[in-house]
């Protein structure tokens, strides 16, 4: 049958779009509110991207065959 794979949409997106569409508002004075907001975002945003940048092993798994014994 069909097989899903949910994971967040954001991250189909490079993180410089997804930080710039996300809605943090850097420029003119900000009140507690916003800024309360823009840590939110960016909590977030660390959060969706988290070691995205990190060197990972790409290699294939190493196959286990199991063999029959000689009572076999």
């Amino acid at each position: 049958g069909p097989v899903f794979v949910e994971f967040p949409i954001d991250t189909l997106y490079p993180y410089q779009l997804v930080k710039k569409e996300i809605g943090m508002k850097d420029t003119g004075p900000s009140s507690l509110g916003q800024r309360v907001v823009n840590w939110y975002l960016s909590n977030h945003l660390s959060s969706l991207f988290a070691g995205a940048w990190e060197a990972r092993e790409s290699g294939p798994l190493p196959v286990q065959i199991p063999k029959a014994s000689n009572s076999q």
